[in-house]
């Protein structure tokens, strides 16, 4: 654990008025955590509102043809953040117990969205995944969140599968510095085993 340094004539809540190169190292590392948990429950919130606005489609006013449209126009997000934002933001609303500990600083936004990739999880299976996450980092529920999305996969069976392997593609481009660009399209497993080879 961290000391606390009395010398230090602010609270780690407060803004910052002495430069960070004057802060003794252990107050550097109160106030980064400290921070961190600040803006976990400020993005929390942040994504409640997100989840609304959506909901209500406040978007259209602004004449745009979605929430992720929105939020690449109005908050400077790429498109691709701003699905996983409403992606992550929807889910929040249905999973009370991960939503209680964003809004807490006890989750980082990293850990919920690994979190949330797991789609219909019951009260049970967040309050494991809660517990994975007291002890585990953001790359263990990333892994925990493929490892699901493997086993829904083997559920679907071979139907699934074939309907898969359809849709296989590759596709090449040159770009404009004399670089080609390829793209794999492949069924997970064949893709899996194709990054192993690599």
């Amino acid at each position: 654990m961290f000391v606390s340094y009395p010398e230090v004539a602010m609270s780690v809540t407060e803004a910052v008025e002495v430069e960070p190169a004057r802060w003794p190292t252990g107050a550097l590392a109160e106030a980064l955590v400290d921070r961190a948990r600040a803006m976990a429950s400020a993005e929390c919130e942040w994504l409640g509102l997100l989840a609304e606005f959506d909901r209500r489609e406040g978007w259209r006013a602004d004449g745009q043809l979605s929430g992720a449209a929105w939020l690449v126009w109005r908050c400077g997000l790429t498109a691709t953040t701003a699905r996983e934002k409403l992606r992550v933001a929807h889910e929040l609303s249905r999973r009370p117990a991960i939503r209680a500990a964003f809004a807490a600083g006890k989750l980082s936004y990293s850990k919920v969205r690994a979190i949330t990739r797991i789609e219909d999880a019951d009260a049970e299976t967040d309050a494991t995944l809660l517990a994975l996450a007291a002890r585990g980092s953001a790359a263990d529920l990333e892994r925990v969140a493929r490892h699901w999305r493997l086993l829904q996969e083997q559920e679907r069976g071979v139907e699934d599968y074939l309907a898969r392997f359809e849709r296989r593609a590759l596709r090449a481009s040159r770009t404009f510095d004399g670089m080609m660009v390829v793209e794999v399209v492949l069924p997970i497993e064949e893709g899996e085993e194709l990054l192993a080879h690599l």
